[in-house]
């Protein structure tokens, strides 16, 4: 089915297309979410909003975004349709646009750049501000919940008007996925809120070509005092440098060496490129008025003497180390090992988590834009509890305005709960849970995977009885995915 949406605006992502709803199920939440179930919704809408087309209702009511100022903002693509192009993201994603895919949605070839949105979602954050549902119904069965690897949204207009892609072309998506193993492919379908079933058992494959090495972190690491470089042993490096025989070299610019007390041996401290001349040089010649002046280089020297003709010219050089800086430059060495291998580890954990994100790819082959996804169901050992929820020290009605998400299956699934379906609340006592809310000024209020651990007795007692799962209040409101990222990190026990 292709995908149709009422307005330019909604396509060119106005409303963040993502829910998973059976009709029915869609349209007893869209009552919930506009109010109608007494006691468990938000508060009424103007009549306006009531009025709204069924399509529009159905679409808002499954894509509940929880936060009021956080959003997961497209990537913006400027196309042009007359030549082949593939786009390389940061995240390992590919995109392959052959030429001639754009049409108008009455058939016209597009010849003018198209705007290209691209969205992808793979973290419980990432999910949780998108609010996308995963539920699915089936059509003779109980509703389904699934677990992603990895899911994008892909919208295209001309002048904010939507195009399509032309029937006889396919648009590649190469999604970058962190999860191994087969996966079905689905597309969300807006006019039923649910998703359509499009491929099966698809498995991953890895990307062609070398990985490099991530310079944005090399780069932040050279910040931070770190060098790319390993570090030179100053006293082997000494003992290898040719020695000058040159008698008593006018000091009187150097007062370190002056007070010096071990006998001064100065050593060439050249370039490799110059050194073979430089030694030639020297040893060829007699020479006059030899002084040393220091440079701004630790421990080099310029050696400035006349030749025979009384021309001036200048050695780089280095004095032999007394016993004291041989002990002090060797510890120096050593601590800049010591730093030099946190740099190669720092640098080989970023290379590993890139790796990471573009390790495997998963294939769609699309005619339609909208929004994909590749998920499994997600087979647990459920557990069913007659949940009621509460935040400490706010009223109970405050939590019954929002949805209650469960945070599940290896982070990669999250169901959201009003509070007219918290007595259909279950859950995997085995697997690592969490639950947040976000209430109005996008508070969050939580209960931990400590809390689910702690209480596991207490739950599988409770029955056919409420459980009343009292929820904390995270310190301060979000504003950014990076501080929802470090909430959610924080709820874990990670931080």
């Amino acid at each position: 089915m292709k995908l149709t949406l009422p307005t330019a605006p909604l396509l060119a992502l106005k409303i963040n297309p993502f829910g998973r709803f059976s009709i029915k199920t869609t349209i007893l939440w869209s009552l919930l979410a506009f109010g109608l179930l007494s006691g468990c919704a938000r508060e009424k809408g103007d009549q306006a909003t009531k009025n709204q087309s069924a399509d529009a209702t159905l679409v808002s009511a499954a894509i509940q975004p929880p936060f009021g100022q956080i959003r997961i903002s497209p990537s913006r693509y400027q196309i042009d349709p007359q030549r082949d192009t593939l786009l390389q993201l940061a995240s390992g994603t590919s995109i392959a646009i052959p030429a001639g895919i754009f049409q108008t949605l009455d058939g016209q070839p597009v010849n003018r750049l198209v705007d290209l949105r691209f969205r992808e979602f793979h973290t419980a954050a990432d999910l949780l501000a998108a609010g996308i549902p995963m539920r699915v119904q089936r059509d003779n069965g109980p509703e389904d919940w699934l677990q992603t690897a990895g899911m994008f949204e892909i919208n295209g207009s001309l002048d904010d008007q939507p195009v399509k892609i032309a029937p006889d072309k396919n648009l590649t998506v190469n999604l970058a996925s962190q999860v191994d193993g087969p996966y079905d492919a689905w597309k969300f379908d807006p006019g039923t809120g649910n998703w359509i079933q499009i491929g099966t058992a698809n498995l991953p494959v890895k990307p062609s070509g070398e990985f490099a090495i991530p310079n944005a972190e090399a780069e932040r690491l050279a910040m931070l005092g770190f060098s790319a470089k390993p570090p030179v042993n100053p006293v082997v490096a000494n003992s290898k440098r040719a020695p000058i025989n040159i008698a008593e070299p006018d000091l009187r610019a150097c007062p370190d060496l002056l007070a010096r007390k071990e006998k001064l041996v100065l050593l060439y401290a050249g370039s490799t490129q110059r050194q073979k001349e430089d030694l030639q040089a020297l040893k060829a010649n007699k020479w006059y008025e030899p002084k040393l002046t220091p440079t701004s280089e630790p421990a080099i020297y310029h050696l400035t003497m006349k030749d025979e003709d009384f021309e001036e010219h200048v050695f780089p050089v280095t004095p032999n180390m007394s016993a004291a800086e041989k002990e002090q430059a060797q510890a120096a060495y050593a601590q800049e090992l010591v730093e030099y291998e946190k740099y190669k580890v720092l640098l080989a954990e970023a290379r590993t988590q890139e790796e990471k994100k573009v390790n495997l790819q998963r294939i769609f082959q699309l005619k339609d834009f909208g929004v994909y996804n590749y998920d499994a169901m997600l087979q647990n050992n459920w557990l069913a509890v007659n949940a009621e929820f509460k935040v400490k020290g706010q009223p109970t009605s405050l939590i019954r305005q929002v949805q209650v998400y469960l945070v599940t299956g290896d982070q990669r699934t999250v169901i959201g709960f009003p509070c007219a379906h918290w007595q259909d609340f279950r859950y995997d006592p085995t697997a690592d849970n969490y639950l947040v809310a976000v209430l109005p000024g996008d508070k969050i209020v939580y209960f931990s995977p400590a809390d689910f651990r702690q209480q596991r007795a207490n739950l599988e007692a409770a029955g056919s009885k409420n459980f009343v799962f009292e929820m904390q209040q995270f310190e301060k409101p979000l504003y950014s995915m990076d501080e929802l990222d470090n909430c959610l990190a924080t709820i874990q026990g990670f931080r």
